[in-house]
This record gives C-alpha cells, structure tokens and sequence, in this order.
C-alpha cells in the first residue's frame, strides 16, 4: 500500500493560475454587465434629448415663411428673409452683416392669423396705424373684425415692397386702430400707407456654449434652454443659384454677408439681398451624456430642411 503524498509546488501554482483566470473572466464579465447597466440609461436619455432637439428645431424651421391669410396678402418670403443667420429682436441683437454658424432665426406668420394693410402712413412719431378690413379678415358676429383679428399682446411685422421691416408689439385695439410698440431701438424707416401688416412669430435658436445648452428665443422675452448637454450645433444653407434654375447650391458664410443689401445699404435692418434665395437648411447636431459615462460616445446627427415657403 503507497503512502499518499501532497500536491507539489508546479501543481499549487498551476491550481492557482487556474483560478485567477477563471476569477479575472468573472469579475470582467460582472464589470461589464455593472458597466452596461450605468450606461444603456445614459444611452437611452442621449438619443431621447437627440429627438427633442431635432424636433424643436424642424418645426419652426420647416415654418420659415410660412404666409397668412387675406386678400392679395404679399408674401412674406418673396418680400423679406425669415431665414436668418443671425439673431434678430430686442435683446443682443446681432449687427446688420453678421452670420453666426451655431445659430438660426426664422420668421413666420402665426397659423390662421390674418395679413392686411395699413390705412395711413407709419412715421417715427407715430405711436398707432389704423388698417383695412378686408374680405379675408375674420367674423365677428356678422360683420368682419375692423381690427383684422390683431389683438392686444401681439408681435407683427410691418413690410413694404422694398423689403424694409419692422417688428412691434400691439399694445392695444380701438376699432381699427392698432396701437403699436416697436421692438428694439426705434422705427428704421416710415412705411407708406398701403404697407403690409401681419401677425408672425420670430423664434432664434443657438447653442450656449458656456453651458452646452440649445437655447431658444422667442424675439420678445429671454432665451430659455430646450435642451441639455448639447456639445456642438451648426447650420449650413443651400439656396437657388443666379439664374434661379437648377439643384440648390451651397451658400457660404461670405455669400450671405457681403452685399447686395437691401432695402439699401445704410437701413437699421439691412441685410444680404442673396437671404432671399436659401430654399434649404442643413442642421449639425452633437449630443454628449449628462453624466459623462466613459463608455457611452457622443451622438451626431444631420438632417436638412426645405420649408415649404421658401421652395412654391
């Protein structure tokens, strides 16, 4: 009968090598699935603040010049840009020339709202227009609204067909009289009688990079973040070449800001005559993770959009 004997030393180092592995393969796996279980929330969170972002954006934008109603209403895209490249109201306004690539402001006539026309001329010492009622001015009762639907707490927009304009606020309504605030600054030029006057909605968007937030602001108050952690955003335009014929083309920042100005080249609210011309917007989203999880990467996302205004 043989003598038992103990494992030797190889055996024991080989035994424990063994189990390391098997131990390391393990908590690897555990550290994984802990590592999935932090991150597929941020995961999830990443791409719903993505969709918000997209969304917020493409409805106004796919609005941009989107006219009222009335009769022999001047449109508001073949007269004036609602698609900016700069910001426009009476807080930080940007200067006459400028074009910012991480910020967008589009202008629209509110839906159902009405467009009609002043019945006296608009001067700097005016502080109220009265306008025409027309056939396409809503019902009150049985007989047509004498203020054309505008009330009290309103943004309008006055143009001609030069293409000056200017935004105010209605303050109050006597009869056909709209009594009007301008919006920042004073009144950049007289408007003759017969100027187009139409409820509209002027929406900014750009990122604060300080905080990474998608701001939004509505032309009136101040700006209100959409959406968080929002680590990069851009817009390129693409408008109808010079003859107007043809797929859309590229227009650069040095397109949009060198001139042609119109109405002229010394008007308060002057602009790039080649605006008028933009039929879509390219929009550059990058989302990161709110609580930055090394596994998780940023989210990119492109889309373009062709308001339906700018492109009859």
């Amino acid at each position: 009968m043989r003598g038992s004997r103990g494992f030797s030393l190889v055996e024991t180092a080989l035994a424990l090598a063994l189990t390391l592995v098997v131990a390391a393969g393990v908590f690897a796996v555990v550290r994984s699935a802990q590592e999935a279980a932090v991150a597929q929330p941020e995961i999830n969170d990443l791409q719903q603040r993505l969709r918000i972002a997209s969304d917020v954006i493409y409805a106004d934008l796919v609005l941009a010049g989107a006219p009222a109603v009335g009769v022999d209403v001047q449109p508001l895209s073949q007269t004036i840009p609602t698609v900016l490249p700069f910001r426009a109201g009476p807080i930080q306004p940007d200067s006459p020339g400028t074009h910012r690539a991480n910020l967008l402001t589009v202008v629209y006539a509110v839906a159902g709202s009405s467009q009609t026309t002043t019945l006296q001329a608009l001067t700097p010492g005016s502080v109220g227009v009265p306008v025409r009622v027309t056939a396409g001015c809503p019902l009150r009762g049985s007989a047509r609204d004498p203020a054309c639907g505008f009330t009290a707490g309103a943004a309008v927009l006055v143009f001609d067909r030069t293409g000056a304009y200017d935004h105010f606020t209605v303050t109050d309504v006597i009869g056909n009289l709209l009594m009007l605030q301008q919006s920042g600054g004073g009144l950049s030029r007289s408007y003759p009688a017969g100027s187009s006057i139409v409820q509209v909605k002027r929406i900014t968007y750009h990122l604060n990079t300080a905080t990474a937030q998608l701001m939004r602001y509505n032309g009136v108050a101040s700006d209100v973040p959409a959406v968080d952690d929002v680590a990069d955003l851009r817009f390129e335009y693409f408008g109808r070449d010079e003859t107007g014929e043809g797929a859309l083309v590229p227009l650069s920042p040095e397109e949009l800001t060198d001139g042609p100005w119109r109405p002229d080249a010394v008007h308060a609210n002057r602009y790039d005559a080649d605006l008028l011309r933009i039929g879509r917007v390219a929009v550059h989203l990058r989302l990161r993770t709110a609580a930055r999880v090394s596994n998780v990467p940023e989210i990119e996302s492109r889309f373009d959009v062709s308001p339906r205004s700018l492109n009859r």
